[in-house]
Parts: C-alpha cells; structure tokens; sequence
C-alpha cells in the first residue's frame, strides 16, 4: 500500500497532479484545495490513499491526515465511491462536513453535485455515530461557517482558498462578520 508520497509536483492535471517519486510519476486524485495550492516544480507531500478495484486501480492525496481519514470514512457509505467521497471533499472543510454529520444537517452535503436529500440522509444516518464526539468543536456552528463560504465565494475567492483560510482563522474569532474581516485580512496577506 502506498501511503504518502514526497516528491516534486511534475504535472497538474484537472482533478489529479503528478507527483515524482525516485524517478517514477504517482498520478494522485486530490481535492481542489489540493491541486488549487499546487505548483509545478514544487516539493509537495501528499498523504495517499491506494483504490484497488477489479479493473482500476487508483491513487488519492491530500495535504492532511485529517483529510485522507475523512476520505475513508466516506467510503464506508454504501453507493459512495472514491470520486464522489472526493466531491464531497470539495464541498467545505473537514470540520464542517463532520460537525454537519454530527448534527444531522444535510444542507452542506445537499450542495454536492449527485448528493440528494435522501443520499445527504444516508450520509448522515451511516455516520452520525462516528462524529458524536466533534459537535460544536468549531468554534461558530454550521451555519456561521456556511455563511463565512458563501460570502467570501461570492466575491471571487475560490472554494479551495476560502476552505484553507476557514481551517487557519483564529478560535476567538467567532461571528460571521468578525470571521469574514479575519479572512479578508489573511487572504489579503497571500
């Protein structure tokens, strides 16, 4: 099994990047936070998941532990497959997607392309149990981060910069608009 790789960036594809490894080139899936961060020519560490299927076999990374383990939990959702869990993924940051679990709020997994209400309920009812322990462990609730995303989207970021900038913003800071400022001054620094 593969499980990390460290090796330059060599190409960056649309949904996957090339990661050269002494000499050999690991395609990886990765989240758009992942390949939106990426650079050709930079040293990256991707901490990997190995698909292997019948007919595929497939390679997936992420920049965390966290993130990859998420994946996994994912695929444990009957009908959920390695691209969709991806999808999902993109959809908000880890934390948010199991605070949402946890909570039973499907609005968050409702906004992923081919998730409905009732797979979003499926989601939910599968792994609620895992992600009892993490409720209210952001420090605003669902929706505070929700609203946090959708205003700093609507005014151009994209969902990978505003996903890495949720994940740095400081704990005290816990109102919409004092998270929003926050933001706005950390994405204005890069």
């Amino acid at each position: 099994m593969i499980a990390r790789l460290s090796g330059a960036i060599v190409d960056i594809l649309p949904h996957s990047l090339v990661v050269e490894v002494g000499g050999v080139g690991y395609e990886a899936f990765c989240t758009d936070r992942v390949i939106g961060g990426a650079k050709e020519g930079e040293q990256v560490t991707l901490y990997t998941f190995y698909y292997l299927r019948e007919n595929s076999a497939e390679l997936y990374g992420f920049f965390d532990k966290e993130e990859r383990a998420m994946f996994e939990v994912l695929l444990t959702v009957s009908g959920i497959g390695p691209k969709a869990a991806l999808t999902i993924l993109n959809a908000a940051p880890t934390s948010m997607l199991q605070q949402a679990i946890a909570q039973e709020d499907v609005s968050i997994l409702t906004k992923v392309s081919g998730i409905g209400s009732k797979k979003a309920q499926k989601i939910i009812i599968e792994l609620k149990d895992k992600f009892a322990d993490v409720l209210i462990s952001l420090p605003g609730s669902i929706s505070v981060e929700a609203e946090v995303m959708e205003a700093l989207e609507s005014i151009g970021y994209s969902r990978a910069q505003v996903q890495k900038i949720i994940r740095e913003l400081p704990q005290e800071v816990v109102t919409v608009e004092e998270r929003i400022h926050a933001a706005l001054k950390m994405l204005g620094k890069k």
